[in-house]
């Protein structure tokens, strides 16, 4: 019983760990810029959202 309770997650695939980085990429000034009057925080958990979704 204890053994499966500390079961690892598996991996991510190549695929997985490459469409991340290509959307980080696509939105890194978003993601990672200042916040202002034109990006909030709002903004960016949105794109976060959008990004775990893909």
């Amino acid at each position: 019983m204890e053994s499966e309770k500390n079961q690892r997650a598996k991996n991510w695939s190549h695929g997985e760990i490459a469409a991340l980085a290509g959307a980080i990429e696509k939105h890194y000034t978003s993601l990672f810029g200042r916040f202002s009057q034109n990006l909030t925080s709002k903004d960016k958990s949105s794109l976060w959202k959008m990004i775990a979704e893909e």
